[in-house]
C-alpha cells in the first residue's frame, strides 16, 4: 500500500509540469513539433546531393552556403517582426518554406538545388526568434521559463522522431520526402494563423528604430557578453560530435557505446527538462544559467581522466543536466533583458550565437585535438571558468524567476 501511494505520488509529480499550459502556447508548440518532425530536407541534404552525383568538394561548399544562409535567417526574422509582427512572420516564413520545398521537387542540378536549400535554411531559422518572442509575450510572467521548456520539449520530440520518418520516406521517394515536408510547413502556417495577434506593426516614425535596432543591441554590454558566453558554451557542447567520438575510438570504445550515450542524452532531455525547469524556476537566472554552463564544461573536462564507461557516463550526466538547466532559462533571460519591442532581435542574436558555436565547435575541437589529445578537455575546463563568471555578471540584474518581469526588461 505504501509503495503504491509512493508510486502514485511520483507519477503525479512527473505529470504536474505538463498541466496549466495556456492554449495559445500549446498551439505554438504543436506547430513547432509538426515543423521539426518533418524537417527532413536539411537532415538528408548531403545524402540527396550524393545521390544526384555531386562531388564531395561541391557538397562541402554547398553545406557552407546553407549554414551561412541559416545564420542570416534569424536577422531577417527580426526585421520582419518590426514591420508585420511575430505571428505574420511565422505564417509567411512557414508558407514560404512549403513553396520552396515544392520547388525543390522539380529541380535536379547542383546550383538551383543549393540556391533553394539556402532559401529554405534562412526560412527555417527565421521562424525561431519570432516564435520565441511570441512565446515570451504569451506566457504568464511567473511561468515564462517553464513555457520555454515546454516549447523545447515539443521541438526535441519532433527532432528525435523526424529522422526516422524522413529515412522511411526517402527510401521510398525523394519527391515523397519533399512533399511531406512541404505539407508539414503548410500545416504550421495554418496553425500560426490561429495564434493571437501580437500587436506588432510598423508605425510611422519607427523606421529609424528598426534600422538602429542592432546598434541598440550591441550597446547592451551585458547581453553581448551573455551571447559570447553562450557561443563558447556551444563550442564546448558540440565536442560530443567532435573530439569525443575520436577519443572513444582511440580508447577502443565502440560506436554502439557512443550511440547509446547520445540516445540517453536525448531521452533524458525529453523526459526530465520540463520537470527540472519547474523545480528551479524560482532560482536567480544568473545562477541557473551559469550552473548549466558550468556543468556542460565540467562534463567534458571529466574526459581528461582515463576514459572508461564510468567517466563517459559521469561526463554525460554533467553535460546533459547542464543543457536542461541552461537552455530554457537562457531564452527566458534574453526576453527579460530585451527592451520593449526588441524581444525578437534579442532572441535572434542569442540564436545566432548558438548557431555559430555549434557550427565551429567540432572543427575547432578536432584542430586542438590534433595538437594534443588531452588539450581539448583542459580547454573545456578553462572555458567553463570564463563562461560561469561572465554569465553570473551579465545576468545579475534579472530577479529570481527570469520570467518575473513583464514584457521586455532593461
Amino acid at each position: 500500500m505504501l509503495a503504491e501511494k509512493a508510486l502514485a505520488s511520483v507519477l503525479r509529480s512527473a505529470v504536474r509540469p505538463y498541466g496549466s499550459i495556456p492554449g495559445p502556447i500549446r498551439l505554438l508548440a504543436l506547430g513547432v513539433f509538426i515543423n521539426r518532425l518533418a524537417g527532413f530536407f536539411s537532415t538528408f541534404l548531403a545524402l540527396i546531393l550524393v545521390a544526384r552525383g555531386v562531388s564531395a568538394s561541391q557538397i562541402g561548399v554547398g553545406l557552407a552556403l546553407v549554414a551561412i544562409s541559416s545564420i542570416a535567417g534569424g536577422a531577417a526574422a527580426a526585421e520582419s517582426a518590426e514591420w508585420i509582427g511575430n505571428r505574420w512572420t511565422i505564417v509567411l516564413v512557414t508558407a514560404g518554406a512549403a513553396a520552396v520545398l515544392v520547388a525543390l521537387s522539380f529541380v535536379h542540378d547542383f546550383v538551383p538545388t543549393i540556391a533553394l536549400a539556402c532559401c529554405l535554411a534562412a526560412l527555417g531559422r527565421a521562424y525561431g526568434p519570432a516564435a520565441l518572442a511570441m512565446l515570451g509575450r504569451l506566457a504568464p510572467p511567473a511561468e515564462r521559463t517553464r513555457m520555454f521548456a515546454f516549447y523545447r520539449l515539443a521541438q526535441n520530440v519532433g527532432v528525435a522522431i523526424g529522422p526516422v520518418l524522413g529515412g522511411f520516406l526517402l527510401s521510398r521517394s525523394l519527391a515523397l520526402l519533399l512533399l511531406a515536408s512541404a505539407a508539414a510547413s503548410a500545416c504550421f502556417a495554418v496553425v500560426a494563423l490561429r495564434l493571437p495577434e501580437d500587436g506588432r506593426r510598423h508605425r510611422p516614425g519607427a523606421r529609424t528604430t528598426a534600422r538602429s535596432g542592432y546598434a541598440v543591441l550591441f550597446r547592451d554590454r551585458a547581453f553581448v557578453a551573455f551571447c559570447a558566453a553562450f557561443l563558447l558554451t556551444g563550442v564546448v557542447y558540440t565536442q560530443q560530435a567532435g573530439v569525443l567520438p575520436l577519443t572513444m575510438h582511440d580508447r577502443h570504445l565502440g560506436p554502439e557505446v557512443f550511440g547509446a550515450l547520445l540516445t540517453a542524452n536525448a531521452a533524458a532531455v525529453i523526459l526530465l527538462e520540463l520537470p527540472i525547469t519547474t523545480f528551479v524556476r524560482r532560482w536567480r537566472p544568473a545562477r541557473t544559467v551559469a550552473a548549466g554552463a558550468g556543468l556542460i564544461c565540467a562534463g567534458f573536462a571529466v574526459y581528461w581522466f582515463p576514459l572508461s564507461v564510468v567517466t563517459l557516463v559521469l561526463g554525460a550526466v554533467g553535460w546533459t543536466l547542464g543543457e536542461m538547466l541552461m537552455a530554457p532559462t537562457s531564452s527566458s533571460a534574453a526576453y527579460a533583458l530585451a527592451p520593449a519591442g526588441m524581444e525578437t532581435r534579442y532572441q535572434a542574436m542569442l540564436s545566432t550565437a548558438q548557431t555559430i558555436g555549434l557550427s565551429v565547435g567540432p572543427a575547432a575541437g578536432i584542430f586542438v585535438y590534433s595538437a594534443a589529445p588531452s588539450l581539448p578537455w583542459v580547454a573545456c575546463a578553462a572555458v567553463g571558468v570564463v563562461v560561469v563568471v561572465t554569465m553570473l555578471h551579465a545576468l545579475r540584474s534579472i530577479p529570481p524567476g527570469a520570467s518575473s518581469t513583464e514584457g521586455g526588461g532593461s
